[in-house]
């Protein structure tokens, strides 16, 4: 059985990080590191079979880059980062903390916040940033029950021991003036 024929393809417009693999009917393209890990692969079929139309079938997929990422803005109705019902019945606050993928006005985006859980010397601790908002909290209990209602009460509440997470802010660490 014969093997297939693998060329690497170079050209002075390939930037440095990529690496294009070319067979007859298909092509591979690598993203590397400087140091020449393979961050992201992707092998792809050809759809032409002109010389020059391959090519510029491998240039776009060099221009759009390793990783597309989704536009939300340009998603229609996206009201929410995940699904709110399950956790809405038990914790109402929580599930729009959470959840909540525009602000009240519906112009704007928010970006999602982040909850952390762990155990450490016998307690539940949690860490709750929001990141629209620049702002985080530490909180722990004995019981893990009891460490998501305290975050239930306190992830939509002013009065909650929100710090600035902002290096740059005046008040790095302080708690939020009331």
């Amino acid at each position: 059985m014969a093997r297939p024929i693998v060329h690497r393809w170079r050209w002075k417009y390939i930037p440095r990080n990529a690496e294009v693999y070319v067979w007859e009917d298909k092509f591979l393209l690598r993203w590397v590191s400087k140091s020449g890990f393979a961050y992201c692969s992707v092998i792809v079929p050809f759809a032409s079979r002109d010389g020059e139309d391959q090519r510029m079938e491998i240039f776009t997929r060099i221009w759009e880059g390793p990783v597309k990422r989704k536009d939300v803005k340009k998603i229609a109705g996206v009201k929410w980062h995940a699904d709110p019902k399950e956790l809405q019945k038990l914790y109402p606050n929580l599930s729009e903390f959470l959840t909540a993928a525009v602000y009240e006005g519906g112009s704007e985006i928010r970006e999602s916040p982040t909850v952390t859980l762990w155990c450490s010397g016998g307690e539940w601790k949690c860490s709750v940033k929001d990141r629209a908002e620049h702002l985080v909290m530490w909180l722990s209990d004995i019981s893990l029950v009891a460490l998501v209602q305290l975050l239930e009460d306190f992830c939509l509440n002013v009065n909650g021991p929100w710090r600035h997470e902002d290096a740059a802010h005046e008040r790095n660490g302080k708690r939020v003036r009331k």
